[in-house]
């Protein structure tokens, strides 16, 4: 069972993995710059999407160091240092430059907000104000937090009490939204707070157990996923689309189940996705430009939503530009993340071959793995 957990650890970074991180910063931008019905939705899937697969593949390799733990081939204060050491390198320098920037020009009104965004903690004041400030970097903030506690209680916990923790912090979700919704709040801390994400962040994570004890019990899990998934997908797009909203105390019941559904739908699709789909589904996730997107999605994701301004200024100088200006916008997300993948991201990821998970690697393909992760 391990042997088997290992060998996937060595597999080359999923192509499909990476399709379905485009597809996720495709609904954001879409939730940003969409102008119909149903662009919120899209972004809100799109971070779902992108906090399951965050969960999946971080809860992964930890797995695989608590192996190592067990096997005395590693302890446990050097895979917590390696992990933290590889995570600052990947999410800091542009996180930390781009908020630089905005304090120093005090854009989206950076400079009042600054421990905040420095601390990551922005998202603790998202959900419990209404405010002009960069709110997009909320879910940075959650992930930030999620990387800061996860690895310690995985590398800690006894392994057969790991599932049994996983969906302890799975219902810590819905129960924290049931609690907001009953005593009455705005739908803010049911979507921006750490506590209203981690049914999402669970979900890959426990996606990533199973597949650790092998094929049984992952094929279980995804049947149990898809049915329950699809199940609550559907309940969720009806409230959302087909029927009158309930609402109780000014907020709608689908911000209710919305993430519960997400989580479990999604954590199917990253389970199916981590071997060949042979459909038409996994065409698309393997076609080379949504590949490529997914690979630049931390860079769009960043800057995207400073871009506006610039949009803005080109059109005024160019009246005669008749291009829809949400084209525009999302050209130039897209252009930014590449650059600064190309300039400054993927530059960065070399260093990663000083702290590298274990000493001898294995093959080729897991070095390649070993430093995209």
């Amino acid at each position: 069972m391990q042997n088997d957990f290992k060998q996937n650890m060595l597999l080359n970074r999923l192509t499909q993995l990476d399709g379905l991180r485009g597809l996720a910063i495709l609904g954001v931008l879409v939730n940003h710059f969409g102008q119909f019905q149903g662009a919120l939705q899209c972004g809100w899937a799109g971070v779902s999407l992108f906090f399951v697969l965050s969960g999946f593949l971080i809860t992964r390799i930890l797995l695989h160091q608590k192996q190592l733990i067990i096997e005395n081939k590693n302890t446990f204060w050097k895979s917590i240092s390696i992990f933290y050491m590889r995570r600052a390198l990947r999410i800091f320098p542009l996180y930390y430059l781009i908020v630089l920037l905005m304090i120093f020009f005090n854009a989206q009104n950076a400079q009042n907000l600054c421990p905040y965004l420095l601390s990551y903690t922005f998202n603790f004041i998202v959900s419990a104000s209404n405010f002009t400030g960069p709110n997009w970097l909320w879910s940075l903030s959650v992930e930030e937090q999620f990387y800061l506690a996860w690895p310690a209680i995985v590398l800690i916990s006894p392994s057969r009490k790991i599932p049994f923790i996983m969906s302890l912090v799975f219902f810590i979700a819905p129960a924290w939204r049931l609690g907001c919704f009953i005593w009455g709040t705005t739908r803010d801390p049911m979507y921006f707070s750490t506590f209203a994400c981690l049914d999402c962040l669970a979900a890959g994570s426990f996606l990533a157990w199973c597949e650790s004890q092998g094929c049984v019990i992952l094929e279980k899990y995804l049947y149990f996923a898809k049915t329950f998934g699809f199940t609550l997908m559907l309940g969720w797009f009806l409230l959302t689309f087909g029927l009158t909203p309930v609402i109780w105390n000014g907020v709608s019941l689908e911000w209710l189940i919305g993430n519960t559904a997400m989580a479990l739908f999604f954590s199917y699709l990253v389970g199916i996705s981590t071997k060949p789909i042979e459909s038409d589904f996994g065409a698309l996730l393997r076609m080379r430009w949504l590949g490529y997107l997914g690979t630049i999605s931390y860079g769009i994701y960043v800057v995207h939503m400073l871009t506006p301004p610039l949009v803005t200024y080109i059109i005024s100088k160019n009246p005669w530009l008749t291009i829809n200006p949400s084209y525009i916008l999302t050209a130039i997300s897209i252009a930014s993340g590449a650059i600064t993948w190309h300039f400054l991201e993927n530059p960065i990821q070399k260093y990663k071959i000083y702290f590298p998970y274990i000493k001898k690697l294995a093959n080729k393909n897991y070095q390649k793995q070993n430093n995209a992760a």
